[in-house]
């Protein structure tokens, strides 16, 4: 599991972060939803698909992914594909935790998501 963490979870841990991270996981839950582990996908999250709902999202929405995510660029491009005017950011040499792996770009791309979003709110709000 350690080798791929290091490859599609996170490249450039912050130690504190991730320490604090493993020491307080709830296993329990994540058992319950994913499973063992990432390999072995048992928990109720195996059949979990809320694709066809994706066009139904009507407000600002940013989808990032880690250039080496373990969840896949090309699939969180499709997800934003499916939302209408959805943001999608790939965040080049990053894994799943980008912000550890990425930390400056994330958050300019959240921060110029946010500024974006609240000017289109306000805009076309009341």
């Amino acid at each position: 599991m350690n080798a791929f963490y290091a490859l599609y979870l996170f490249r450039h841990p912050v130690q504190a972060d991730l320490d604090s991270t493993f020491a307080t996981v709830n296993e329990a839950i994540y058992n319950y939803m994913q499973g063992p582990s990432e390999f072995t996908i048992i928990g109720t999250f195996k059949h979990w698909d809320v694709t066809a709902f994706l066009p139904r999202i009507t407000v600002p929405t940013l989808l990032t992914v880690g250039e080496f995510d373990e969840v896949g660029p090309e699939l969180v491009k499709t997800f934003a594909g499916r939302i209408p005017g959805a943001r999608y950011e790939q965040l080049a040499g990053a894994a799943h935790i980008t912000t550890w792996d990425a930390r400056d770009r994330m958050i300019m791309v959240v921060r110029d998501f946010l500024r974006s979003a609240d000017s289109s709110i306000t805009r076309s709000g009341p």
